[in-house]
């Protein structure tokens, strides 16, 4: 963060030697140095990650899914593929989570999961690629079932866990950055150099 910090102040520097904003550069050289070091402060989204995370590694799906649908925005669960697939491997992860760690009750669990599976995801279901865990509530043991044994491996789970944290990294920011900055990340190219053409009072990149 702080060299993506540092990189814009160069970036704001280059403006003003264009523009001629001589003394304002200056300035903003002198106020550079003494702040050289910089966090952007805690957002009130800070402990979500962390109470999103207990909560799915705990196995408790109803409070996953209180902060889920609380805190997730509702157009983004409800058009946007990436979250809707997270959310419904996460309804597996949770339907298997008994049978996995060996705690709680799995017939309630599977219990739970035919009810998403009848009604919250009801239109993945019908897709190719989850289809087949429409099975899973009426498999006797899952954990030998070819087709959902990689569900009680290890890498599965924690692949699911990087998924999540991803998700809630750029669904729910941990911290409160200013516009540019923000606006910096998300558009500047990786592995390029954003430049300042001053005859013409525009941007363009190189690569690096």
């Amino acid at each position: 963060m702080e060299s993506a910090a540092s990189e814009l102040n160069g970036l704001i520097s280059e403006y003003f030697t264009a523009r001629g904003f001589l003394q304002t550069h200056a300035m903003l050289q002198t106020e550079a140095k003494h702040h050289s070091s910089w966090h952007p402060p805690p957002s009130q989204q800070a402990g979500l990650h962390s109470d999103f995370l207990v909560a799915f590694e705990c196995g408790e799906r109803h409070a996953f899914f209180e902060l889920w649908d609380s805190h997730i925005p509702s157009a983004l669960r409800s058009t946007d593929p990436t979250c809707q697939h997270l959310e419904f491997t996460i309804s597996v992860h949770f339907a298997t989570y008994p049978l996995r760690k060996g705690a709680g009750n799995s017939a309630q669990s599977m219990a739970e999961f035919k009810s998403y599976l009848e009604n919250r995801g009801a239109v993945l279901a019908q897709s190719e690629e989850f289809a087949t865990y429409c099975a899973l509530p009426y498999i006797p043991d899952p954990t030998r079932h070819p087709s959902f044994k990689a569900l009680f491996t290890d890498s599965w789970s924690v692949e699911l866990k990087a998924r999540l944290i991803q998700f809630l990294k750029l669904t729910l920011p941990e911290a409160n950055l200013p516009q540019l900055l923000a606006l910096y990340l998300n558009v500047s190219p990786p592995c390029m150099t954003v430049h300042m053409c001053p005859s013409r009072s525009s941007f363009y990149y190189t690569r690096d």
